[in-house]
């Protein structure tokens, strides 16, 4: 996992002070999808190498933020049914999912405010600033 969190940092960085020679050679795209899935797969923490997938190949704001919605749409709610008989549903996990559902909603509507006042370059690079945040986290 640190090894994963520091290619994180390293890329969103990267991306972030040199975008265009930051970019990756067309034949590595499908690569750095198949490890996305592999990784999320195993670790459950995928998302990182998604979202540096999307932001290589989808570069409409809007169109990254719904695929992006889209695909976790998807995925949560099959990884909540697939680990039910790892006993993850038990009252605990249900109130502390019931309680982060007002944080879901809020966190919606200020990313809904927030994507129709931000331009197309402030939205990239708030996306590589929290790419890297989240490979910090992985790897503390």
């Amino acid at each position: 996992m640190p090894a994963y969190g520091i290619v994180i940092i390293i890329v969103s960085l990267q991306r972030l002070f040199f975008p265009q020679a930051a970019q990756l050679p067309e034949w590595a795209y499908l690569p750095v999808l198949i490890a996305a899935g592999i990784i999320h797969g195993m670790f459950v923490s995928g998302g990182a190498l998604l979202v540096m997938y999307a932001t290589l190949v989808l570069l409409d704001k809007s169109e990254f933020r719904a695929t992006i919605a889209a695909t976790w749409a998807v995925l949560d709610p099959a990884f909540f049914v697939l680990n039910f008989d790892v006993a993850l549903w038990n009252a605990e996990n249900l109130r502390l999912i019931g309680s982060c559902i007002p944080l879901l909603v809020l966190s919606v509507w200020v990313g809904n405010w927030l994507h129709k006042r931000i331009n197309q370059e402030w939205f990239m690079k708030l996306t590589y600033v929290l790419l890297a945040a989240s490979g910090l986290s992985i790897i503390l």
